[in-house]
């Protein structure tokens, strides 16, 4: 029942006498309402969060109407990556293991007392660091003109678990800056000659 979206009202009755007019006492009842939850919604800034490998976050849930007779939820973590990592408490804390698969995990909150009613928080997990195997290069020397810069071509990036590593996500270093220096830009690395 809703009346007013309050969770009890009060009903005031009087019996009138159609003949004389006279009224009876007033009578008076007051209805509590406890109904079972009927939504779930989460009051983070977004339904779903990019924590790295080791970070914690909490999820507050309310549950609605604000008057339900049991406001319980049961935390639930499924995954696509088949694996675990990341657990989550009875109070809606999460926490990823430093040595979770990275990808999506998604937090199900999902009420006690109405299991068909819940609400689903995705989580993508990012690796802290990649664990590099090997870097190979097609192109071992660039002819370079003073002030121009040339793209970094033919590199690529070998991890141990097969995620993607960009260019621009590894620490480049020149053994002599003053005749050459690599930069980062629009996505890419370029080298820069700098010698007369």
């Amino acid at each position: 029942a809703f009346v007013g979206g309050k969770k009890s009202v009060t009903l005031k009755a009087i019996a009138v006498n159609p003949k004389t007019g006279l009224c009876s006492k007033v009578m008076t009842a007051k209805y509590t309402f406890e109904p079972l939850p009927s939504y779930i919604s989460f009051s983070n800034w977004s339904s779903q969060a990019v924590l790295m490998q080791g970070e914690s976050l909490t999820i507050k849930a309310t549950v609605s109407p604000s008057y339900a007779a049991n406001k319980k939820l049961k935390w639930v973590v499924e995954s696509n990556v088949g694996a675990s990592g990341v657990t989550v408490s009875s109070k809606g804390v999460v926490k990823v293991t430093k040595n979770a698969t990275p990808g999506f995990y998604y937090v199900i909150a999902v009420s006690e007392a109405n299991p068909e009613v819940s609400a689903e928080f995705a989580i993508k997990v990012e690796a802290t660091k990649k664990n590099i195997v090997s870097i190979k290069s097609e192109k071992t020397s660039y002819s370079i003109q003073r002030y121009y810069g040339v793209a970094v071509e033919g590199v690529t990036v070998e991890t141990n678990d097969g995620s993607t590593v960009d260019l621009t996500d590894l620490d480049w270093k020149s053994s002599n800056n003053k005749i050459v220096t690599p930069i980062r830009m629009d996505g890419r690395v370029y080298l820069v000659g700098l010698a007369t």
